[in-house]
């Protein structure tokens, strides 16, 4: 099952996760001694499983992220989905 959300199209995204951010390249010591180090890394979406939604008059299940929730909720509907009761 893919990490993904039905409506927004959230998913998982690559990307690096930085050591530190302060001091400067090139310094006393030579060149580059205090170049930060990168790990790679997973951004993974906030996803909420399993949420009864109305499609047309039809309920059904959907995967949704957090924010796609919460957008149906303040607005009511989003592309057509509602939140089935």
């Amino acid at each position: 099952m893919a990490r993904r959300c039905d409506i927004l199209g959230k998913q998982t995204v690559a990307g690096k996760s930085r050591g530190h951010k302060r001091g400067k390249a090139g310094g006393v010591s030579g060149p580059w001694s205090k170049k930060a180090t990168a790990t790679n890394r997973v951004f993974r979406p906030n996803l909420v499983r399993n949420v009864r939604v109305m499609v047309d008059g039809k309920i059904g299940r959907m995967t949704l992220s957090t924010k796609a929730l919460k957008r149906i909720r303040n607005y009511g509907s989003l592309q057509g989905v509602t939140l089935a009761r």
